[in-house]
């Protein structure tokens, strides 16, 4: 009675509590591992299916992120270019106009166009041919050439530009965080981070051809299963969404 007017705990009282603490998470764990198991023995066999895909599809993604040689992807240096305007700059690169920036170029010897950063120059072979042409062969360039003439007037004509700038901006958007968030990581570091980042698009594709399918064929379970597992084993939107 004295130590239960002081406040105090009897030992064995405390291992009481912390046995009723563990009981209870129990309690609380075991109906939520039932309902999940019930769940899922109860969908259907498309859903069941569909699972599986996404499981594939995301595994898939994983190993394509790290299987090709960074930056070998489509574009993948003027998309990074891109991004870091985006979220270093606050702003959209813009495509050169030929004329202005010939003008500009002859005014001030300078180049008024927005520029591949110079790091990336290790690999240009994966950028388009007017960038990338002097970096193949044994004509290749120490440094990356920003500008270039054009035979036989000598035309000069700018290189290195962010090719990629006729995209929309959305992508870049929703991906800003993540680059925020990897920036201390290396460039072939921070480009993993962002190919993993990428695959939940790529989900997002299966299960809208699932649920489009479902849609316009509710009860076609053959269209259900084989329409997303086309999408999900579709070469072109795994590789692009990794």
């Amino acid at each position: 009675m004295e130590s239960a007017s002081s406040g105090t705990v009897n030992p064995a009282d405390r291992s009481e509590i912390a046995l009723d603490g563990i009981s209870e998470s129990r309690v609380t764990i075991r109906p939520l591992v039932v309902r999940s198991l019930a769940a899922i023995q109860a969908s259907t066999v498309a859903r069941k299916f569909l699972a599986l895909l996404l499981i594939l599809f995301f595994a898939k993604g994983v190993v394509l992120t790290f299987v090709h040689v960074p930056y070998s992807g489509h574009d993948e240096v003027a998309h990074y270019t891109y991004l870091r305007m985006v979220a270093e700059e606050h702003r959209l690169p813009i495509i050169p106009d030929l004329t202005e920036w010939r003008d500009t170029y002859a005014e001030t010897n300078t180049m008024s166009h927005d520029l591949i950063p110079a790091v990336f120059w290790k690999y240009c072979r994966f950028t388009t041919p007017d960038w990338g042409a002097g970096c193949v062969g044994s004509n290749r360039l120490k440094y990356p050439a920003y500008a270039a003439t054009l035979p036989p007037r000598n035309d000069v004509i700018p290189m290195g530009w962010v090719y990629t700038a006729n995209h929309p901006p959305l992508y870049y958007l929703v991906m800003t965080p993540v680059y925020w968030l990897s920036a201390s990581q290396s460039i072939e570091g921070q480009l993993y981070i962002l190919r993993l980042a990428a695959i939940p698009f790529g989900l997002l594709t299966v299960l809208f051809a699932y649920l489009t399918t479902r849609t316009l064929f509710p009860r076609d379970r053959f269209l259900a299963m084989t329409v997303p597992a086309f999408v999900a084993f579709q070469p072109q939107i795994a590789y692009e969404a990794a």
